[in-house]
């Protein structure tokens, strides 16, 4: 076997490539047991924290990332217990053809999908103070405005909830759990941790009672409001756009909620969503659902926008807000303040700079990045030049009717290349 080389994962992925499957598997279960400290055929989700409170999986998934600059999630490691099924499983992800064939465009947005969630049920109690939410589909920039939101005194804007899907508390842990989409717990276990200053046992405590005694979600979200006036609730949750009925549910539960739709064009959407292989982290449950990666991305960014201007028709206009993803890189301060003005908040200055000082982007343990986009941690400042980073990988597909009309709807301009023709 040829050395590997040793400057970047991106070539070591393409060195790997070169190998036969078997020696291209050894090799990586090698490098993983040597990163991760772990024997190869241990299964490793059992094992206790390490010392320092570290859970195994977060030792895991970032000896992938320093070996192969890949993402992998709580589902695929649920799935591959062991570094040696890990390996395996990577070798096979790696091997896709060489170069990306051309697809099909879109024509059946709903084609391929298992809905696993049921239908909200109604709300309980009274409704609840006004809240803000942040919709968009995912990878669309929704983790970089929450972390400016939150710089705001007057707002508090936790990593993602997701509660709006849910009744009560139980049947939402018990779904997560069946479905496999544990990591839906972190965001909520973070506004716990920041508002009543837990550590990560003890947040975790917190949550696992308030599926214990099954509380209404109404309840949970009156508690974190109470937990954080005067300042006003951001929910940045993008999973909301997936379904027209959850995205209503806000109007039923809080009375007067604002509305920010965060859009962003579709070839960035994709190209982002590929990279970071989000397909991997929803799996098939979401109604849309396509094994190649850039077709998925295609529905989900098409069906989110669809569902967030279907409901924001009914919202009377003085609650919702369109920002677009490019401005608010490029034009931070003036994306910002005018914001503010539409939450009735004054401007603050450090808004704009969202690497400074803590803002719940860190997970509970250590080295655990908190629920949102896994890059975070890797950067120090805006990065405009990720605007035009499609470019470079564009999609392999021309654009379905439906994703053009939505785009149309929203302002972009597509070019020829990802556009079919009716």
């Amino acid at each position: 076997m040829s050395a590997a080389p040793s400057d970047s994962p991106a070539d070591r992925r393409a060195w790997l490539l070169t190998l036969p499957e078997p020696e291209r598997a050894r090799w990586l279960e090698a490098r993983l047991a040597e990163r991760a400290e772990l024997p190869a055929g241990q299964p490793f989700l059992a094992a206790p924290p390490l010392p320092d409170g570290a859970a195994i999986g977060t030792v895991v998934r970032r000896a992938v990332m320093e070996v192969l600059g890949l993402p992998v999630y709580p589902r695929e490691l649920a799935a591959q217990p062991t570094l040696r099924c890990l390996a395996r499983y990577l070798t096979r992800e790696l091997a896709a053809p060489a170069g990306k064939p051309a697809l099909a465009p879109a024509t059946d947005l709903f084609a391929g999908g298992e809905w696993g969630w049921g239908e909200p049920p109604p709300p309980e109690g009274r409704q609840l103070p006004p809240a803000v939410f942040i919709l968009s589909a995912p990878r669309s920039g929704s983790t970089l405005l929450r972390v400016m939101l939150e710089a705001h005194s007057a707002l508090f804007a936790p990593p993602e909830l997701n509660l709006l899907p849910f009744g009560r508390m139980g049947d939402r842990g018990r779904l997560l759990d069946r479905l496999g989409y544990t990591w839906m717990r972190r965001g909520l276990g973070s506004a716990l941790s920041e508002l009543e200053g837990l550590g990560a046992g003890a947040a975790e405590a917190a949550l696992a009672a308030l599926e214990t005694e099954n509380l209404p979600v109404s309840a949970v979200y009156r508690r974190l409001q109470r937990l954080a006036a005067p300042r006003l609730l951001v929910d940045k949750s993008p999973l909301y756009a997936l379904d027209l009925a959850w995205l209503q549910r806000a109007e039923t539960l809080f009375r007067g909620a604002k509305f920010i739709h965060l859009i962003r064009r579709p070839e960035a959407m994709m190209e982002s969503f590929v990279r970071m292989r989000f397909h991997r982290l929803l799996g098939n449950h979401w109604r849309v659902w396509d094994e190649d990666a850039w077709a998925l991305a295609e529905k989900v960014w098409t069906v989110a926008n669809q569902q967030i201007l279907a409901f924001l028709d009914e919202v009377e206009p003085a609650r919702q807000r369109r920002l677009t993803f490019e401005t608010l890189v490029t034009r931070p301060q003036a994306a910002l303040a005018e914001l503010c003005e539409f939450l009735s908040l004054p401007y603050e200055t450090g808004l704009a700079n969202p690497y400074a000082g803590e803002r719940m982007t860190r997970g509970l343990r250590p080295g655990e990045i908190a629920i949102g986009d896994p890059n975070w941690l890797t950067r120090s400042r805006i990065e405009p030049d990720r605007l035009t980073a499609w470019r470079i990988s564009p999609p392999p597909q021309p654009l379905g009717v439906s994703a053009r009309q939505v785009a149309g709807r929203l302002g972009y301009q597509l070019t020829d290349a990802n556009a079919e023709e009716p």
